[in-house]
């Protein structure tokens, strides 16, 4: 798992060093009704649809499979596992420096940019022989991070906070996407 992990993260330092592609660069009036399609297939498989409506909001559709980490630490026995509920999110989201970037000659193809997300989650009951998974729908406030690299690698980071009403608790969001851009 540590191997895994190390792997990785040593891919994603990799990517981010990357420069992206001067004659990508354009206005956001080019992107205007955009619809992007993602798949993502690294972390959380899931399908994406994102929707222009304004030149700095977009409407986000996302179905697929999520990661749940448990653990049992009691009397020496480190058993620690895996368990991938299904689980849907619909979000807003509001891109915060489409014009920064594009005033320092990078790009914003694919919403590629910083946001302000409010999006409501949905994860369905999921269960092995060690865990339960309860189900949840949460609204959640978050920050997030999405860049395109040669135009169809897709990398998305977002974490935020909100809260559960089926739990009636604080609920917490953290997510890596590695996808590619249709």
């Amino acid at each position: 798992m540590k191997r895994l992990l190390s792997l990785t993260a040593a891919l994603l330092l990799s990517t981010l060093s990357f420069a992206q592609v001067q004659d990508q660069n354009r206005s956001k009036t080019d992107f205007q009704n955009e619809t992007i399609y993602r798949v993502n297939l690294l972390l959380t498989p899931n399908l994406e649809i994102e929707k222009d409506v304004t030149k700095d909001i977009s409407l986000l559709a996302s179905a697929g499979v999520g990661i749940a980490i448990y653990g049992n630490n009691s009397f020496g026995n480190n058993e620690v596992g895996l368990i991938f509920p299904f689980q849907i999110e619909l979000a807003t989201r509001y891109y915060t420096n489409f014009n920064r970037r594009l005033e320092k000659g990078k790009t914003i193809e694919n919403n590629s940019g910083n946001y302000v997300a409010l999006s409501f989650a949905n994860v369905f009951e999921a269960e092995n022989d060690d865990v339960r998974v309860e189900p949840g729908s949460a609204l959640i406030g978050a920050y997030g991070i999405q860049r395109t690299y040669w135009k169809h690698f897709n990398l998305n980071f977002q974490t935020g906070l909100g809260y559960d009403f089926q739990q009636e608790e604080v609920a917490g969001q953290l997510i890596l996407k590695l996808g590619y851009t249709f």
